[in-house]
């Protein structure tokens, strides 16, 4: 299985595999992942247990038509607006203004802060 025998090797973003699956723990409505990683999308279908086909049937595009398309949101995560999410994935470097619900690796699972 590809995600057992790799996961472990993957590097480029210490933590968000981890951030993104303690996400899903939380069951939020919406969960938003930082633009600052390249792609985001595939790193949501890779931790989560999102099917391919919900994937293709919730999928909204920036634009349709780019030889380059990128996702714009899918099921309950958000790649775009973090205004609208219930759970933010975000950088360390990001989380002012949030509140931190717990730190993996260089990420951080956040929500708004409560007034």
């Amino acid at each position: 299985n590809y995600k057992d025998t790799f996961s472990e090797n993957i590097n480029y973003y210490p933590g968000l595999g981890e951030a993104i699956s303690y996400a899903e723990t939380l069951s939020p409505e919406t969960t938003y992942i930082t633009d600052f990683v390249n792609q985001p999308y595939i790193f949501a279908l890779f931790y989560s247990p999102s099917a391919p086909q919900d994937f293709l049937a919730t999928v909204e595009y920036r634009d349709e038509s780019a030889a380059f398309r990128q996702v714009k949101r899918f099921g309950n995560y958000e790649f775009e607006r973090p205004e609208t999410a219930d759970v933010l994935i975000l950088p360390d470097w990001q989380t002012e203004g949030y509140e931190v619900l717990e730190r993996f690796g260089a990420f951080a699972v956040c929500q708004k802060e409560r007034p």
